[in-house]
């Protein structure tokens, strides 16, 4: 980052506090009265005894110049984001190092939507059939959740999609690269009926080479109330005919030829088409003033047509059948100055996914290589049991799950690979919250958690044969969380936490070298991760925010022994070790002005860290405005990416074969647009 960029960053901080600083002052939300409820409890923000972070996009005026999730979440301590430019890979989001491993998606973080889970009872998620033009909230547990959410739960995001507003829009956007996206929704309540439909189209011929995308999103809900009982129906449909993958490069090609996408990548025809559906029904009751049924089951489906970059085995065709049953019992007990809160819940989720191999004829199917049916079933019994009394909130959760794994080989020609196993697993935490002050509090807390290797990790055999690869082991670890939060005054908001976590085994990727592009997984020995995350608000007046979210992660090696060289004590490769977020946000009269900068320390890419990227930074902008006619609105926006043409790199592969590490991302680019409100 140059001299010029610095001096423009800090005085549009200084500008804006001394324009707008000496007005009447009010936290635009106070915190003791949000709910969190991604803990399967709702409770308020501030009896909490855990790290989380609330980002409300309800009211942003700017909301259709999102592209993906990652610009929505840029300003979560602990969170850090990759991939966003590449439609083949989806969103890569690691929490604490959680999900850093990925190959593709989001790996080992619990995603939520509307209360039913993205993530398949094995651990992978994707968000590619979410728009992020129907997120309203998010909410993030950064600390592990096993004992809730069971597998997987390194971290928990919940997203919704609910809103309380009775409009219709249409929205266009245009932007660098091809980019296209029309929009059109509706949202009417009818009485005691709510009825929500939205339809999102996006193309875009991407930043590099062979990096088209063609995507459709529909989302449709049906919600009934009455009495103390409520049933809501949801539906949503991702269609993607064309989603290419431009491969990662060396640093060279990288550096010389960045809008280049990998030889191969082209010549393999890489890339994946989808359609992804799910459906779900969620019934409620207040049986009484304690007790409270909760009742949820869905059913989705996925089909995913993909091509990697080699012959033996790149053709790719998965169908996967994902549902389940969940039911939940909750109890409030409200006893003079105690209150008792108590869940008690039952998951029942099963996935099927039928996976078959062929050779990849320059993009063209030939002879299967593999045919399977893998299969995940789950069982979960959990309770959640909160007090509190006075100042003190103690809350503690046990969870008991059983993993039932299993392969049906059909190729036999090379042998039945068939297998199965059962993967136990018991998880608790324990936590304690302390308001030392009406606004303010402390809290501590211990958690475990633990994580299977996912059904594609399993059936990435680097011996090349079907069924499992029965030499991965699950990941366990160990958290602890000490952390303060709260109001220091009617301005200044914040929260700190302080960070250990052990594991065990934890999923590494590399690859080899007669299948390059291919990612495999092995077990490292143990991990420390220790880290600090501050998150600070400060608003000087109800027309503008400041915000500084700075990350700390110290991720070593504990144990690590690879190809006969010791790593112990070597940092966790695809993390970087410090982050820094700030973000000034002004709103008046109906405008909307918003610059985001990120900056990165190294992150290596290489388990012994002899190769990695060098420090970067990113400075974003939006700009949006709503224009009143009458009972309408018309909404003009505009956003500016990477506005001083920072070289970083979108996404990195990990332990790369032939060191393509790399895949750039893009320069300056430009995205504008308008929606219109009915």
């Amino acid at each position: 980052m140059g001299l010029s960029s610095v001096r423009f960053i800090v005085y549009l901080v200084f500008a804006s506090i001394s324009c707008w600083g000496q007005q009447d002052s009010l936290v635009s939300e106070q915190l003791d009265s949000v709910l969190i409820t991604a803990g399967r409890m709702a409770i308020p923000y501030l009896t909490a005894p855990a790290a989380l972070t609330i980002v409300d996009m309800a009211d942003r005026i700017d909301y259709t110049s999102h592209t993906d999730l990652s610009e929505v979440v840029s300003q979560v301590p602990g969170l850090f984001a990759l991939n966003g430019q590449n439609y083949a890979q989806d969103l890569r989001i690691s929490l604490r190092g959680f999900g850093a491993r990925s190959a593709f998606g989001i790996r080992g973080i619990k995603l939520v939507v509307d209360g039913i889970p993205e993530t398949t009872p094995d651990g992978q998620g994707q968000l590619d059939n979410v728009s992020v033009a129907d997120i309203t909230g998010v909410q993030i547990l950064q600390g592990t959740n096993g004992s809730q959410y069971g597998n997987a739960s390194g971290g928990v995001i919940e997203i919704s999609t609910d809103t309380d507003q009775d409009v219709s829009q249409a929205s266009m956007r245009i932007g660098s690269y091809g980019l296209q996206q029309y929009r059109l929704s509706t949202n009417q309540s009818f009485a005691n009926t709510k009825l929500q439909l939205a339809a999102t189209h996006q193309r875009s011929d991407g930043y590099r080479d062979h990096s088209q995308l063609r995507q459709t999103n529909l989302l449709g809900k049906l919600s009934q109330s009455w009495a103390h009982q409520s049933i809501a129906i949801r539906a949503s449909l991702l269609t993607s005919p064309m989603a290419q993958d431009p491969g990662g490069v060396n640093l060279d090609q990288a550096t010389s030829a960045p809008r280049s996408a990998r030889d191969r990548n082209v010549s393999f025809d890489a890339g994946e088409e989808i359609t992804h559906w799910k459906t779900s029904v969620k019934y409620d009751n207040q049986l009484n003033k304690n007790f409270t049924l909760s009742a949820t089951t869905f059913y989705s489906g996925r089909s995913f047509d993909g091509r990697l970059p080699f012959g033996n085995g790149g053709a790719i065709d998965l169908n996967r059948k994902y549902g389940g049953l969940m039911l939940q019992v909750q109890q409030k007990v409200v006893k003079s100055n105690l209150v008792s809160l108590g869940t008690f819940g039952v998951d029942l989720l099963s996935q099927r996914d039928s996976r078959d191999r062929f050779v990849n004829n320059d993009g063209e199917r030939g002879e299967e290589t593999l045919s399977q049916l893998e299969k995940f079933d789950n069982f979960g019994l959990y309770v959640i049991r909160q007090l509190s009394i006075d100042q003190w909130t103690l809350r503690g959760s046990l969870r008991y799950d059983i993993n039932n794994i299993g392969v049906d080989d059909s190729f036999l020609s090379d042998g039945d690979a068939s297998d199965s196993e059962t993967l136990p697993s018991f998880n608790y935490s324990i936590g304690a919250n302390y308001n030392y002050s009406e606004k303010q509090a402390a809290f501590v807390s211990y958690s475990t958690s633990f994580e299977t290797p996912t059904l594609s990790e399993l059936g990435a055999n680097p011996s090349g044969a079907g069924g499992f690869n029965d030499m991965l082991d699950p990941a366990r670890a160990r958290t602890i969380e000490i952390g303060l939060k709260g109001s220091a005054s009617r301005q200044l908001n914040y929260a700190l936490t302080f960070f250990n976590i052990n594991t065990t085994n934890e999923l590494l990727p590399f690859e080899i070298a007669d299948q390059p592009g291919r990612t495999f997984f092995r077990n490292a020995g143990q991990t420390n991760r220790s880290g600090l995350e501050v998150d600070v608000t400060y608003s000087p007046s109800t027309k503008l925010d400041l915000q500084v979210a700075y990350t700390y992660s110290n991720f070593k090696f504990d144990e690590y022994v690879v190809d006969g060289e010791d790593l112990s004590d070597i940092q966790l490769p695809g993390i970087p070790k410090t982050s820094l977020s700030t973000s000034i946000t002004y709103s008046h009269h109906n405008l909307y002005l918003r610059a985001t900068s990120q900056y990165f320390s190294r992150i290596s890419v290489r388990d012994d860290n002899t190769v990695g990227v060098d420090p970067y930074h990113i400075v974003n902008l939006r700009l949006g405005h709503k224009i009143k006619a009458g009972g309408s609105a018309i909404k003009p926006f505009i956003g500016i990416n990477n506005l001083f043409s920072s070289t970083y790199f979108d996404n990195l592969r990990l332990n790369a074969f032939g060191s393509r590490h790399y895949e750039p991302a893009a320069e300056i680019n430009v995205q504008v647009g308008v929606g219109v409100e009915f």
